[in-house]
């Protein structure tokens, strides 16, 4: 099989776990998230990650958001970015550090994430844990 009717494949599947996902379906959503999720698919891992942050179809466990979002954000997907960047800003499953949010914020931003480039703006003005 090649690399490009997987990659339609698990597209046509994220497109599904959306849909699922916005109907609130949300574990549903998750039964096809997870096995794309644990074969590395950045989006899956990054929906995954916002799943635990938010508790929508799981418990709610930080820890485990900061896990899946670390693995989409370091291959470099913008939603994953975006989320461990706030995780780091507000201390969620990790220890509050605004340097290392402002790291992720910017390259979600470098994305066009606008919201990221919005909050990377807050960090800026409120000079934390960037340099005067």
């Amino acid at each position: 099989m090649s690399w490009l009717t997987r990659s339609f494949g698990a597209n046509r599947r994220l497109a599904k776990a959306l849909t699922a996902w916005n109907a609130g379906d949300w574990t549903g959503a998750l039964d096809i998230w997870a096995p794309l999720a644990q074969r590395g698919n950045a989006r899956a891992q990054s929906n995954m990650g916002a799943a635990f942050l938010h508790g929508r179809g799981v418990e709610r466990e930080p820890d485990k958001a900061v896990q899946w979002l670390t693995l989409a954000a370091r291959q470099g997907d913008a939603g994953g970015q975006h989320n461990l960047a706030l995780c780091y800003a507000e201390g969620w499953g990790v220890a509050q550090n605004h340097a290392e949010a402002a790291r992720w914020y910017e390259k979600a931003a470098g994305q066009g994430d606008v919201e990221a480039t919005a909050r990377l703006g807050d960090l800026h003005h409120e000079a934390l844990g960037l340099p005067r």
